[in-house]
């Protein structure tokens, strides 16, 4: 931070790519939350692939963390998520194990930077997108499992959500050097 003098912080120490008001950054987790449920209802890919979700949940909430002002941005955009989930009528435990532990874990991760470095985003989305399993293992029934390989969706959500990390690190490093 600059000094100028006084007790204050000068305005230039202020990023111009995050909001600067307590609003605009509830209003970031309020979109996020609803670019979630609205992503996890209406992307319909064939991919048959476990954990391909994990791409565009682990890059919004990546996104919402990186943009906003808020240490815990992640988690807010995941209740506003499990609340419009909830409220157009999905299950609320689903809702839960999708949008709230993996933002959780996201935050937790992110705890120790303000903004955190592309490995530590990388490891930490994957990480998170690999809790989205824990009530299938719960369950004893993994989606994608065929002869016992538990490997595989493990593998798959690990590195779908790495890689939806990786993306929203990227969009937001090109974005921040095109304001320089």
């Amino acid at each position: 931070m600059a000094s100028t003098g006084s007790s204050y912080p000068s305005k230039s120490s202020v990023s111009s790519d995050r909001p600067h008001t307590r609003w605009g950054t509830v209003a970031i987790c309020i979109g996020i939350g609803i670019a979630l449920v609205l992503a996890d209802r209406w992307i319909r890919a064939p991919l048959h692939v476990p954990g391909w979700r994990g791409l565009i949940a682990m890059a919004l909430l990546v996104a919402a963390r990186r943009w906003s002002l808020a240490q815990f941005a992640c988690t807010g955009a995941a209740v506003t998520a499990l609340a419009l989930n909830a409220g157009m009528g999905g299950a609320p435990l689903s809702g839960v194990f999708s949008y709230l532990i993996p933002a959780i874990v996201l935050d937790l991760c992110f705890l120790t930077r303000s903004q955190p470095n592309v490995w530590l985003a990388a490891i930490a989305g994957g990480l998170a997108n690999a809790t989205r399993l824990l009530p299938a293992l719960a369950g004893g029934r993994v989606p994608g499992v065929t002869d016992g390989a538990l490997w595989y969706p493990i593998t798959t959500h690990f590195l779908f959500g790495a890689c939806g990390s990786l993306i929203a690190f990227a969009v937001f490093t090109a974005l921040r050097s095109r304001q320089r």
